[in-house]
């Protein structure tokens, strides 16, 4: 029989191992009945042995190493790897870099109705990132593909400049007006929760072409079709402090993010 918990946390590593300590540390004060999933994707046979020796150290804690792959193609290893090992109520999605500072566990709905939730999370320079979207937009995706696809810099910057004033005035009429939920287009890839029934409708929960960015769009836009809420709920607080693994990378973000972008658009259903 499988060990049921309430919530499991998939955490993808890569190369920096030092910011899951914090994460860990946040997870014990602010939840009960969890599991962590450590998902490594592999980038050399030391930094694969530090992942593991901190999973090996831990009763709350499991090792799954993957090649690496990207963002879509880690978390859905470890989406299944839980779904295969374990029971639970809800999955979170997480960067190891993230903190959560407060979890109000009442503002999430029974885990039998489909929804994905996204937190406050406030980056380390002070910045709001959610919603990443604050409403779905087929117009908005378009544009954005366009600008990528033509290199337009100045029509990326007026999509992005809507984007932010958006989520500036959605996350702040919740704080006015002390929403405990309010709908919006998709969730910030660095820290989401997800109930089990949204998980058995949307798996694979990302598609494992698109390397880094523009995730939380593909998974909105498919939870958007499926009719599944996503909220935002500003009394789960989270801190992202922006040091971890892509900091660490060889990868030109600007030019995965357009690759992203337009594949994306390009293969949309």
């Amino acid at each position: 029989m499988k060990k049921k918990y309430k919530y499991i946390f998939v955490v993808l590593l890569y190369k920096n191992m030092v910011d899951i300590f914090d994460l860990i540390k946040s997870i014990e004060k602010t939840c009960d009945n969890y599991h962590i999933i450590l998902v490594n994707s592999f980038f050399d046979e030391n930094t694969e042995e530090e992942a593991l020796e901190i999973a090996r150290n831990r009763t709350d804690c499991s090792f799954l190493s993957v090649e690496n792959r990207g963002y879509g193609a880690g978390n859905n290893a470890g989406v299944q790897y839980a779904q295969e090992n374990f029971d639970f109520e809800f999955i979170i999605i997480c960067n190891p870099d993230t903190v959560i500072e407060k979890f109000d566990h009442s503002v999430l709905f029974n885990s039998n109705q489909a929804a994905i939730y996204a937190p406050k999370i406030i980056s380390r320079d002070y910045k709001r990132q959610n919603p990443n979207w604050a409403f779905h937009s087929d117009i908005l995706e378009y544009l954005q593909y366009i600008a990528c696809k033509k290199e337009n810099l100045l029509m990326d910057y007026f999509v992005i400049a809507i984007l932010k004033f958006a989520r500036i005035l959605y996350s702040y009429i919740a704080d006015i007006f002390r929403l405990k939920k309010i709908k919006v287009g998709n969730a910030h890839g660095s820290f989401f929760i997800i109930s089990k029934s949204a998980i058995n409708i949307l798996k694979p929960l990302f598609d494992s072409h698109m390397f880094l960015f523009y995730e939380e769009v593909y998974l909105g836009h498919r939870a958007f079709c499926n009719h599944i809420p996503i909220y935002y709920v500003k009394d789960i607080f989270v801190r992202h402090k922006e040091d971890g693994s892509m900091k660490l990378s060889n990868v030109n973000l600007r030019k995965e993010a357009h690759k992203s972008v337009i594949y994306y658009n390009e293969h949309r259903k």
